[in-house]
């Protein structure tokens, strides 16, 4: 059965063959179920595994690990999701990670993928590693990324901080303003007379006449 012609229409590619192309392709190859929402892997090549450490067992039926992510501080993540949402090409480098945990620098391509009537049916998403001089330069830009996020979030604490701060203070002045003048810092019944200024309890200096009437 004839299902695969190349660019000039000059040989048709059965399936077998097309199956044992992508089977052997160095690229890791997924396709991702486009009718569901999770975007379930349906096929992944033995380069995939390779790549990831996830095998065609642990990855069938499971979303694809690299949309499940978080795109905060990761705009071509974002870009990548906004064009699956789209159902449109697109094509970025991103940090992935492996099974074990390690992490490497990925170029990754989706094409969306219709039948015949014209229906979206699934997205092929290709990826490779990035070589040495692009790797260098993205891992650089994730690098800053990740420090201007983390910049402003030291950003937001501090003036959380200055806030607490300042409530604090304004709580500590009300409070003051509110405490009654304790009885001991009123004048000591019989210490003498109405001539006399009030001594503290914890200042035992000379008591001050304040008529003005010498020693």
């Amino acid at each position: 059965m004839d299902i695969g012609r190349d660019a000039h229409r000059v040989k048709s590619l059965s399936r077998h063959t097309l199956e044992q192309m992508v089977a052997r392709s160095s690229e890791g190859i997924l396709l991702a179920d486009a009718q569901d929402p999770n975007l379930p892997i349906v096929y992944a090549n033995p380069a995939y595994e390779a790549l990831t450490g996830y095998t065609v067992e642990e990855l069938a039926g499971n979303s694809w690990p690299l949309v499940k992510r978080d795109v905060e501080g990761q705009p071509e993540l974002e870009r990548l999701k906004a064009a699956i949402g789209r159902s449109e090409s697109c094509q970025v480098m991103l940090p992935d990670l492996r099974k074990d945990g390690t992490s490497w620098l990925s170029h990754v391509a989706v094409e969306p993928l219709y039948n015949a009537r014209g229906e979206l049916k699934y997205f092929l998403c290709i990826q490779k590693p990035v070589t040495n001089g692009a790797a260098e330069h993205a891992v650089t830009e994730v690098e800053v990324t990740l420090l201007q996020r983390e910049l402003g979030r030291a950003r937001q604490k501090i003036a959380s901080l200055d806030r607490t701060e300042r409530i604090l203070l304004q709580i500590l002045r009300i409070r003051a303003d509110a405490t009654p003048v304790p009885a001991s810092e009123e004048l000591l019944p019989g210490a003498c007379d109405s001539g006399c200024a009030p001594v503290h309890p914890s200042r035992p200096q000379e008591l001050v006449r304040v008529s003005g009437e010498g020693g």
